[in-house]
């Protein structure tokens, strides 16, 4: 289909590549095929969906395991996330391409990299995250955070600052925000 806001004909194709273990890696490419291939490796909490559009660029993305169409990986690491990248590279016939990222999609950018270095030209990292090397709080925690955050928000940034860099203190008890708090009196 043609991409709005982008002139020349460039094409937006979604599809899924089959791969190992019966795994499918849904993948989206935007842009024209003659023009210069950026690699987009999403957040934690997006998708293909979210890579941008680019006037000139021909932007590559997937949803990660377990995200969007993309089937999980029963034992999903940071390098079975680099080997995603490099099927999905081999299986659109891309032999280099420099690659962007956003947030949680950084730790896989640098895992690109080392497992494919010959193929990645650049790294890009916006709002970089690192990977996840402790389990998810339980569904409990997350509730229990939650409610304690709405009942008392000036607390929970109280709490926030007691372990916090001197930098991030200095913007928690900024007037700003602290007129945003109910309750609370400025820092």
């Amino acid at each position: 289909m043609e991409m709005p806001g982008v002139s020349g004909g460039a094409r937006r194709e979604r599809g899924t590549i089959r791969l190992a273990g019966a795994r499918a890696l849904c993948r989206q490419v935007d842009g024209a095929a003659d023009d210069p291939t950026l690699l987009w490796l999403h957040g934690s909490t997006g998708s293909s969906r979210t890579a941008p559009a680019l006037p000139g660029a021909r932007i590559l993305s997937y949803d990660r395991p377990g995200y969007g169409g993309s089937t999980l990986h029963p034992r999903r690491t940071l390098m079975t996330d680099a080997d995603d990248v490099e099927a999905l590279l081999d299986h659109l016939g891309i032999g280099r391409t420099a690659v962007l990222a956003f947030s949680g999609g950084a730790a896989i950018a640098y895992a690109a990299g080392v497992r494919t270095p010959q193929r990645v030209t650049r790294l890009g990292m916006v709002s970089g995250a690192p990977w996840p090397t402790a389990p998810a709080p339980s569904a409990e925690v997350l509730l229990s955070a939650a409610t304690a955050l709405s009942a008392d928000p000036g607390a929970a940034v109280d709490r926030l600052a007691e372990h916090a860099s001197l930098r991030d203190v200095q913007v928690l008890n900024t007037p700003a925000l602290r007129h945003e708090l109910p309750g609370r009196r400025p820092g």
